[in-house]
């Protein structure tokens, strides 16, 4: 189009813009990375990528093809697992002159890790912190440090195991209430008797009512009538391994654990440590481990609601059952229990109401509460024996008669007879050596004499047999018969009074012998005993052979000597000093005679004495029966007569409180034991694995130790392993190939290039590179095949249409542009805009018809768009244009480069120019706005005033081919200069409306001159 003289009005649109069609090239440019998978076709594993700097000018299209084959470097392939570990395999390197082949490595040998000392405790484990077999040493002791203070409550009804919930006022324990779901911080701590099991109690008010609570559930039945006892205290626990001990003091789980956790050098938690308060919480639960000897509750078979008391557990107790079982009436009395351990044998037996102390767990069966009935009754009668004529009857009487609480119906007989002669009396004769063995009383393998025993009755019997013999000796027979025999010469009365002496000794220190204190009072009386010996040790009475009748007054000193060991030792003695022997229910006061019992069951009864119904146990201790008590009375004791009975029967008592034959209580013992940590293993870490080429065959094992790890490189690979979160397993399988390979490229659908398939990145140029990632094997195989687009996010092409946002750009103070127009063409303006120059930059159009530096003129910048009228002289014919931008700083951008001659109408418009903001308005009287641009626009119009006013038909049409171009590019917009020679005021805008009306003064006839009147809205581009 020919300029005119008439307007330098002008319009810039892309439709004149010779940029469009140029090549252009930057001194600099910023690159990109992005880059696009726009298509792929492969069937290997493999993977390839296009990735760099981009700074090419457009976009590009890469497109890769695999050719396959064995040439080219070889690379590893990705390692494939088959098993159960998830570790993998790093190939560090590919020996020279290796082909293409697999590898495969396989577990033959996992090696054995180190494992921790474990003990399970109540829901967590206590792991020793060291590994190995040095965590076995460890163990965990628990020393109960309890008081029982008896409630003034007992169950009325048994509380089966397993029980946490109750109803009802019976159990009531003065526990306190709590809500919520947790154990209230004051629940009441208690124990039932004869149980070991701390428990927390507490009540709830819900439903109108009280809920009773336990926790933990009860462990063991608790029977009827048991005592409610509150608790109190901690435990110790110790946690040793033999040099190291640790002491904690505890009350629940929680407290332990938690410093455990805290502090322990030794022990570590595994589980989770809370302070948990619902039930069965740590926090409310106390310690229940016991390593103390203890006696878990009684098991009793019996036909009674009574049961026994337990007490006080030896601390060497084993592990066992004490069974205790009613034997029935020892003699027709008392009623005896035996005693049998499952390691202890068969012990010394008990007695109903008397404590048990000899054995492992002491214990006591009470005496059955008394249910004589109220109709028993008690007869006594005298029975006289056969008398002659004349002789008189004595006058007897009972006073009283009383049935004590283990009174049974039966007929009791005692006979008047005449007290045996004191030289005849049994009751200061040893007892004969009975084989207790041989009766079972004594276990085979458990009959060795205790210690403080052996020792001093070795001692006593090594002076007992040194007096005796020298106190018993042989002499030929003087009496000249038999010159050739022996006889025996002793001292008869110190051989008999040192053997019954000895003996006293011998009976009350194995009774005694427990005690430290009876036992030094009993050495001080062997002292004693050999110093006043001492001046008989020698004959003196040579010719003696019978032992006269001796005074056992000596006797009944050391007899009284050895009773106060006995009380020393917390035994009642068996007689007293005088010799007079008994117990508090019945006592011996001596006389001629006394009445018998027929069946030699019950003790004698004596005439004008109180007498108990009693009988001496298998120890020979009196103990009574509490059967009946009675006092014979009467003024004529000279009448009675030797063979005279009294006879008392006893009926109607229905007496159900003695034990049945056959009763049986068991009690459990436990032998104190400190928990052990167990399971501690010291292990070899060294893994086999076998190694295998498809090439080269079986190669070396693979020796791999974890904590020493060390690249396997015996093959044509070196590899090293890589464990994973999963340990591997026998079996367990890693495979790789050594593969090569060629591909070929080409960019934009040029000519193809051949390269190495692995390699060293390929270079594509403008900063691309190409890179092949192996997989799986096969990574690649022939045919298979990617498309990539590069996209210049910056590139020069975003310089040919006005764009905003995507804009050409780069970094630094300086960038040059030079554009190849391709031929000849007129530019009378030269325009940037969409630009972020730096307001100081300097700008520098340049151009030519041969070279871009045949003239030069500087471009003044104005925001958002900068306009340079080229000089006349220059403008008809250009080829080559250079913009050369400094002082640009940290860079810029420009979003249009235009260069061309505008559209110029036959007259200037009408203007109007409105400067217009984009603004994001909130609510609200004065309501603030969000600042978002700010451009120019307004309208043009041209109206038939004149000819000179309006649009000539050449004009005309022009103008209609640039709004035609603007809208297929989608409303594009235009650079509306109202006058060249002042390009300050250009601005950017797009036309506001999808039809523009224009009419024609000859309402578009057919003529040779047209004007025409319009008018082109405009809306501003907001930058």
């Amino acid at each position: 189009m020919a300029a005119t003289p008439y307007t330098r009005t002008r319009i810039l649109g892309n439709a004149h813009n010779k940029v469009r069609a140029a090549a252009i090239t930057a001194s600099t440019q910023r690159a990109s990375t992005t880059v696009h998978l726009l298509a792929q076709n492969r069937a290997g594993n493999g993977s390839v990528g296009l990735s760099g700097a981009y700074t090419g000018g457009a976009d590009t299209v890469v497109d890769v093809e695999v050719l396959g084959g064995p040439d080219g470097a070889l690379r590893a392939s990705s390692p494939v697992l088959q098993g159960v570990g998830n570790g993998t395999l790093e190939v560090q390197g590919i020996d020279v002159g290796a082909v293409p082949q697999t590898l495969r490595f396989s577990l033959l040998d996992a090696g054995k890790a180190s494992t921790p000392a474990l003990l399970d405790f109540f829901g967590v484990q206590l792991a020793a912190r060291a590994p190995g077999v040095v965590g076995n040493s460890i163990e965990l002791s628990v020393t109960r440090s309890l008081v029982y203070t008896d409630l003034p409550y007992a169950t009325l009804q048994s509380i089966p195991v397993g029980s946490t919930a109750f109803e009802g006022a019976q159990f009531d324990w003065g526990q306190p209430a709590g809500n919520g779901a947790e154990v209230p911080p004051g629940a009441l701590r208690i124990a039932f008797a004869g149980i070991p099991q701390v428990l927390r109690a507490w009540k709830i008010w819900e439903k109108g009512r009280f809920s009773y609570r336990l926790d933990p559930a009860v462990a063991y039945e608790v029977p009827e009538n048991t005592r409610v006892r509150a608790v109190a205290g901690n435990y110790t626990l110790t946690v040793t391994d033999g040099t190291d001990t640790e002491t904690y003091t505890a009350v629940t789980m929680f407290d332990f654990l938690s410093q455990v956790q805290a502090r322990s050098a030794l022990l570590q938690v595994l589980g989770v440590v809370a302070e948990d308060r619902a039930p069965g919480g740590q926090a409310v639960t106390d310690i229940p481990l016991r390593t103390d000897a203890h006696a878990l509750p009684v098991i009793a078979s019996v036909r009674r609601s009574q049961s026994m008391v337990v007490g006080d557990v030896s601390p060497t107790a084993p592990t066992e059952n004490i069974v205790v079982t009613n034997e029935g009436r020892a003699t027709g009395g008392a009623q005896y229990w035996s005693v049998r351990g499952g390691v202890s044998g068969q012990l010394p037996p008990a007695f109903t109401g008397v404590p048990y102390t000899a054995g492992p767990v002491g214990f006591t069966i009470p005496t059955p509460i008394s249910s004589v009935s109220s109709q028993a009754s008690i007869q006594s009668r005298f029975v006289p024996t056969t008398r002659n004529t004349g002789e008189g009857l004595p006058a007897i009487c009972f006073k009283p008669q009383i049935l004590g609480i283990a009174a049974t119906d039966k007929e009791v007989t005692f006979v008047y007879k005449k007290r045996p002669p004191a030289d005849c009396s049994c009751a200061q004769l040893p007892a004969l050596p009975v084989s207790l063995q041989c009766l079972g009383l004594l276990p085979e393998d458990e009959g060795a004499m205790h210690a403080d025993v052996k020792s001093r009755l070795l001692d006593l019997m090594q002076w007992r047999a040194e007096f005796l013999g020298s106190n018993i000796a042989l002499a030929p027979d003087n009496d000249g018969v038999h010159p050739d025999a022996a006889v025996v010469q002793m001292d008869a009365n110190d051989v008999a009074l040192v053997n019954a002496v000895v003996q006293n000794c011998q009976d009350a220190l194995l009774e005694v012998f427990e005690d430290t204190d009876a036992l030094t009072e009993w050495d001080a009386v062997v002292v004693e005993l050999k110093a006043e010996f001492l001046p008989f040790a020698d004959l003196s009475n040579a010719g003696l052979t019978e032992t006269p009748g001796f005074d056992a007054a000596l006797l009944r000193k050391y007899s009284a000597a050895m009773d106060v060991c006995r009380v020393h030792a917390g035994i009642l003695p068996k007689s007293d000093a005088s010799g007079a022997q008994g117990s508090p229910c019945w006592r011996d006061p001596g006389g001629a005679f006394l009445w018998e019992h027929s069946e030699g069951i019950y003790l004698p009864m004596f005439t004008n004495q109180p007498y108990v119904s009693v009988i001496r146990d298998v120890e020979g201790k009196i103990v009574s029966t509490q059967e009946f008590g009675i006092g014979l009375v009467t003024q004529c004791e000279h009448r009675l007569k030797v063979g005279d009975q009294i006879i008392i029967r006893i009926s109607n008592t229905h007496n159900q409180a003695a034990w049945s034959e056959g009763d049986k209580f068991t009690i459990p013992v436990i032998a104190a034991g400190s928990a052990p940590l167990t399971g501690g293993t010291d292990g070899s870490p060294v893994q086999t694995w076998t190694a295998r080429s498809s090439v080269l065959g079986a190669l070396a094992d693979w020796l791999y130790d974890p904590a020493s790890p060390a690249a396997y490189t015996a093959g044509p690979a070196d590899v090293a392993l890589l464990p994973g979160g999963i340990p591997f397993e026998v079996g367990d399988t890693l495979a790789f190939d050594i593969e090569g390979g060629e591909l070929r490229w080409r960019r934009d659908g040029g000519a193809w290039s051949t390269a190495d398939l692995y390699g060293p990145p390929l270079d594509l140029g403008d900063g691309l590179l190409l890179t092949a990632a192996a997989g799986p094997a096969p990574s690649f195989l022939p045919a298979d095949a990617w498309q990539f687009r590069a996209v210049a996010t910056y590139g020069t092409d975003r310089l040919r249409q006005p764009r905003v946002g995507r804009a050409f750009a780069w970094d630094g103070p300086v960038a040059t542009l030079d554009i190849d127009l391709g031929a000849a063409v007129p530019v009378e303006a030269v325009m940037l805009a969409l630009h972020d120059i730096a307001p100081g930059a300097a700008v520098t159009v340049s151009g030519g018809l041969a070279a871009p530096t045949e003239w030069s003129q500087p471009l003044v910048l104005h925001p958002v768009l900068a306009l340079t009228q080229v000089d006349a002289a220059h403008s008809t014919a250009v080829r080559y244009l250079r913009v050369a931008i400094t002082g640009a700083g940290a860079g810029g951008s420009i979003g249009w480069l235009w260069a061309g001659v505008g559209w110029q109408p036959t007259v200037t418009p009408r203007m109007t120019r409105s400067r217009t903001w984009a603004l994001s308005r909130g609510t609200g009287i004065n309501a603030s706005a969000l600042y978002r641009g700010a451009g120019v626009a307004g309208s043009w119009s041209w109206n038939l005033d004149g000819e000179e006013a309006a649009l000539l038909a050449d004009s005309y049409a022009e103008l209609f081919e640039l709004l035609d171009h603007a809208a297929r590019q989608g409303a594009e917009a235009l650079a509306m200069v109202p006058d060249l020679d002042s390009p300050g005021n250009a601005s950017l805008c797009t036309i506001d409306s999808e039809q523009i009306e224009a009419s024609d003064d000859t309402d578009w006839q057919s003529t040779a001159t047209r004007a025409v009147s319009l008018s082109l809205p405009l809306r501003p581009v907001m930058v």
